[in-house]
């Protein structure tokens, strides 16, 4: 293969004399995959449009002294969320494998409770008299 090109081949990506199954090189080709998913979790559109519509709700209820309040529910989330990338090991070996898919499906069901109250929040907004913000909490 000639060297060069814009994509990286099997030959590229292993040393000189070193063999890989296939299946290890689908592996190390996915781990490398892993990373960029996290980052929209924490800074995507979702986090940014979850970060407006409490902002809007706090300024409703509390005025000034909810925007204040929401910088610093920001501010501790950041540190919560810096404390628990620098503990990810020794967390991740206390609870094991079997744990971490707990953990991973319990936050999936909060998260998807979430959406489902956002997007009852938007059609209650939207359309007067079908549904009663009060009764979904907003």
């Amino acid at each position: 293969m000639a060297r060069g090109h814009a994509g990286a081949g099997l030959e590229d990506v292993l040393a000189e004399g070193e063999s890989l199954s296939t299946a290890a090189y689908a592996a190390k080709r996915f781990e490398g995959l892993i990373t960029p998913f996290a980052m929209p979790l924490l800074i995507g559109p979702g986090a940014i449009s979850t970060v407006i519509i409490y902002a809007g709700e706090a300024s409703k209820h509390f005025g000034l002294y909810g925007y204040g309040l929401g910088l610093g529910v920001i501010f501790a989330m950041g540190l919560a969320i810096t404390a628990a990338f620098w503990l990810s090991g020794p967390i991740t070996r206390v609870l094991g494998r079997i744990g971490m898919v707990v953990v991973v499906r319990v936050l999936g069901l909060i998260l998807c409770a979430m959406a489902v109250q956002f997007i009852l929040l938007g059609i209650a907004g939207a359309t007067t008299g079908l549904m009663r913000p009060e009764f979904l909490g907003g």
